[in-house]
């Protein structure tokens, strides 16, 4: 997940959703960029399912940057890979354009889905 905005790379390390994906649409729409990546995910992406959640590689990036050279310096930097925690749940289907449903509020109330997170905890 890449964007020029801090603030939404913020909101999705620390599971507010809602204010993400509900609040801030319009600017998660016009500054996210999100690329799918993995065999495992793009299997179960054929049958979308509730509960379908990635690990993100959160990337603080101008819009014009290459996605590419911005997710191998992430990797090369031993300190990214010394944890899973460095890499932040993302529930899929939360993503505008994913699932029509996602266009409705109450959508993101399903906290087996839009977890609080283990922050929350």
């Amino acid at each position: 997940v890449a964007s020029d905005d801090t603030s939404l790379l913020a909101l999705l390390r620390e599971f507010r959703w809602k204010e993400l994906f509900v609040e801030r649409r319009d600017d998660v729409i016009t500054s996210m960029r999100f690329a799918l990546v993995g065999h495992g995910l793009m299997e179960k992406s054929l049958a979308p399912f509730i509960g379908l959640t990635g690990k993100a590689v959160l990337l603080h990036v101008p819009r014009t940057a290459s996605l590419d050279d911005a997710a191998a310096a992430w990797i090369e930097d031993d300190r990214n890979l010394s944890s899973s925690q460095n890499l932040a749940p993302l529930p899929l289907l939360g993503i505008p354009g994913w699932d029509t449903r996602n266009r409705e509020p109450a959508f993101y109330d399903d906290a087996n889905h839009f977890r609080p997170g283990r922050r929350a905890r």
